[in-house]
């Protein structure tokens, strides 16, 4: 007696399904679900990827292609105890995928024989596919789940472009406020010699100090007069712009990178002549030491041919100040105490050349 054909998977579909198992399975990092179902007639087997909805892999088994598939089932007497020992011994013992092609998948299912010995056995499942209706309504679908996911990022890199414009915007606005808020800051010594907070606030401290009859508590504010790499470095350029100015700091940076300067009280216009001033101090930032004028000694020399010059030439500037040596003395520790070494704030060099001068007034408010 002939055997009846293998009925197809849509004559399975219209009748009664008995008994749906499903395990899931992985195969070289994917995970795969194995569906076990039993019909009145068929044992049916399929097995699918994750989130592939295109094809899926199939078998389909009556029972007597069942007793001969392996003697483990010559002992069943219909589908639902062929599916019950399917079931059983996929539960029981780890299936796993021996190989996947473009066509077959096969699988490798452990069953357990009447004498508690394990068989492995071989399963071709063949590769089907769903029919092009129902692919092109999955697809369809996905389209348009895509296109909502698309519309949701356009939507969200629109908002985020807006919000990183406005932070844009944001930093740009408060990097001018700080611009202009430095630009108005009269308390800021806007040097370009000195660019170190530490050095500012080493002179201003001093300058702290200073005895301005009738204030004891006041704010320290400067005004840039003088710079020589913008206004010119001859003496006159110098005269011209801060004689008229009272309390000035001046700064100089040599060509051999030492950084020193000094304060007065005292204006710096007149014609070669000396001025005392107990108020006087000059500094190296460089050895970060104060030197002030000693009671009673000149503190300035003042002369319409020099530059700002401290008695007796701790440092003296002289005409054409790139061009023309600057002179540090031996005897200045004469007139400004604290000098340990000769030609200290110059290090030790009795000439140097200006790289950049600068005077501010400092006023006392």
């Amino acid at each position: 007696m002939e055997d009846a054909p293998t009925p197809g998977f849509v004559d399975i579909l219209n009748e009664k399904i008995l008994n749906t198992s499903e395990f899931k399975l992985n195969y070289e990092n994917s995970n795969y679900i194995l569906k076990i179902n039993s019909t009145e007639n068929n044992l049916y087997l399929e097995i699918k990827q994750e989130d592939n909805f295109i094809y899926y892999y199939e078998i389909v088994l009556r029972l007597i292609e069942l007793t001969k598939f392996d003697k483990i089932f010559r002992t069943c007497e219909n589908i639902k105890e062929a599916y019950d020992l399917m079931v059983s011994n996929v539960n029981h013992y780890k299936n796993a995928i021996k190989s996947i092609s473009d066509n077959s998948l096969n699988l490798l299912i452990n069953i357990l024989q009447p004498n508690n010995s394990v068989v492995e056995k071989e399963v071709i499942l063949n590769k089907k596919y769903y029919k092009n209706e129902v692919v092109i309504e999955k697809l369809a679908q996905e389209v348009k789940e895509l296109k909502l996911l698309q519309k949701n990022m356009e939507k969200e890199i629109s908002e985020l472009r807006k919000e990183n414009n406005r932070l844009k915007e944001l930093d740009a606005l408060n990097e001018l406020k700080d611009k202009i808020n430095y630009y108005f800051d009269s308390s800021i010594i806007k040097s370009s010699i000195i660019t170190e907070e530490k050095n500012f606030d080493f002179i201003k401290e001093r300058l702290k100090k200073v005895n301005i009859e009738g204030k004891e508590d006041f704010k320290l504010n400067f005004e840039l007069l003088y710079r020589a790499s913008r206004h010119g470095d001859r003496a006159k350029d110098f005269h011209l712009r801060c004689d008229s100015y009272r309390n000035t700091l001046t700064i100089i940076k040599t060509t051999k990178g030492f950084i020193f300067g000094g304060f007065t009280t005292k204006t710096w216009e007149g014609i070669d002549s000396d001025k005392k001033d107990e108020n006087a101090f000059c500094f190296s930032l460089n050895k970060h030491k104060i030197y002030n004028s000693i009671k009673g000694k000149t503190a300035i020399f003042v002369s319409q041919d020099k530059g700002p010059c401290f008695q007796n030439c701790i440092f003296e500037v002289n005409d054409k100040f790139f061009e023309n040596y600057g002179n540090c003395d031996e005897d200045a520790n004469a007139f400004y105490d604290n000098i340990e070494t000769i030609c200290e704030i110059n290090g030790g060099n009795n000439s140097f050349l200006v790289e950049n001068l600068e005077v501010f007034a400092v006023y006392f408010e």
